[in-house]
């Protein structure tokens, strides 16, 4: 039995003793960019194979290599482009691997990265969200956000097709009580050389308990022809909505607006008039005319 394990210590020493090629791949990244500078393919990667020992090839099972270059020294600049040859930069390949190891080859033997000049665009914050309320309560006004839009930097290219950013997906339920809660922007869609000025943002809602509110509201008739009377029936007409239980006696007729546009009439080919909320006080929703349509005649 020894004589086996040492037969194969042997053969694992001497296979390891010899020397092997190997394929790796180099990933790229850039020192002393210019600030108003951003490069838009920097995704862009090196082949390098590398020849060494057995026992210097294991490390390499485990590492990936990068490649810093200086825009300052290991590139050339031409018309919106940055350029690395092989020529000029193998030593920094075989620099970054070491003195155990031989670089065969690297491919490609020229790499260009372009670049753009660094923009700005600022965007409004949407919620991607369900919300849902307890029985009998409601939001008093719309959602808000803290910031309520956020500074993308980055390449003008990238920068054209936003033009709103969204929140990751926010669930609420049987919600009762006022909503002030961070939730971070979604990134998932945009690209990852865009920077943004927040990574989260704020929202804030007010909930309250809600009742519902009737009222009648009278009806004004516009466009009459200076040439002839109308008498028109309903006079008034009932409007239903929602409002917080606090505001429920401040709501008054005259809060509202309901309009009959008598030139309708040609327009739509109709014989009743159409009434028409134009005015609502901003405490209520869910606003409804329970009429549909005022009848009238012409008094001669």
């Amino acid at each position: 039995m020894g004589f086996v394990v040492a037969a194969f210590i042997f053969l694992m020493l001497t296979k390891l003793s010899q020397s092997y090629s190997k394929e790796m791949y180099v990933n790229i990244d850039f020192t002393n960019v210019p600030q108003e500078q951003t490069i838009v393919n920097d995704s862009l990667k090196l082949r390098a194979v590398v020849r060494a020992i057995g026992f210097n090839m294991l490390p390499l099972e485990f590492t990936k290599k990068t490649l810093r270059l200086n825009v300052d020294e290991d590139v050339s600049e031409s018309k919106g482009c940055y350029i690395w040859t092989s020529d000029r930069g193998q030593y920094k390949i075989e620099e970054l691997f070491g003195s155990s190891y031989e670089v065969v080859s690297i491919t490609p033997d020229t790499l260009i990265f372009n670049y753009e000049r660094m923009s700005t665009k600022r965007v409004p914050v949407i919620l991607n969200g369900d919300i849902t309320y307890a029985l009998g309560y409601d939001s008093l006004d719309s959602i808000k956000f803290s910031p309520d839009s956020i500074t993308f930097v980055g390449a003008e290219s990238a920068l054209n097709g936003i033009h709103f950013v969204k929140t990751e997906l926010l669930e609420l339920t049987e919600v009762k009580s006022d909503i002030t809660q961070k939730v971070k922007l979604d990134r998932s869609m945009l690209s990852d050389v865009l920077k943004m000025s927040e990574e989260e943002v704020s929202i804030i809602n007010s909930i309250e308990k809600f009742t519902e509110g009737k009222i009648e509201v009278p009806v004004q008739i516009n466009n009459i022809p200076s040439n002839i009377s109308v008498n028109f029936f309903p006079k008034e007409v009932s409007v239903t909505y929602r409002v917080g239980l606090k505001d429920f006696k401040a709501i008054k007729a005259s809060d509202f607006s309901i309009v009959c546009d008598f030139s309708d009439l040609e327009k739509m080919g109709t014989n009743n008039l159409v009434p028409r909320l134009v005015k609502v006080p901003k405490q209520v929703k869910n606003v409804r005319i329970k009429q549909s349509k005022i009848d009238f005649i012409i008094v001669e």
